[in-house]
């Protein structure tokens, strides 16, 4: 199947294998590395897609960037207003402002999607044993 012009099924296979490897957090552009898509934009969208209603298997947050050393840092709803005082970057301990336009949109499996890919790898691991 493919949605605005990306093939969503090898973007599902790569969420698949994100899981199945434990990958805490993610963006657009590694999946559309993995999954061979150059529409960046395109997949991004898809993974917001995947992150709305009651039966979502992603959340996203908004990641801000420390200014000094581009060090991935806090993580924020999105909706939700950024601090407009400084905050210490957790890794090198720099302050900064966090600002929308220095951060990016990054995204987590839900419990639910992540027990679910675990067990069909195990029942997929039986099967192949049973062969």
């Amino acid at each position: 199947m493919t949605w605005m012009g990306i093939n969503t099924v090898r973007i599902d296979e790569v969420l698949e294998l994100l899981a199945i490897a434990n990958e805490k957090r993610f963006n657009a552009y590694q999946v559309a590395l993995l999954s061979n898509e150059s529409d960046i934009e395109a997949v991004n969208d898809y993974l917001i897609y995947k992150a709305q209603g009651r039966f979502a298997s992603l959340s996203a947050k908004i990641e801000t960037l420390c200014e000094a050393n581009n060090h991935p840092d806090e993580h924020f709803d999105i909706g939700d207003q950024l601090p407009n005082y400084e905050i210490e970057c957790r890794i090198c301990g720099d302050e900064y402002v966090p600002d929308i336009d220095n951060s990016h949109l990054v995204f987590y499996f839900t419990n639910e999607f992540s027990e679910a890919v675990k067990k069909k790898q195990l029942t997929l691991s039986k099967q192949m044993v049973a062969i």
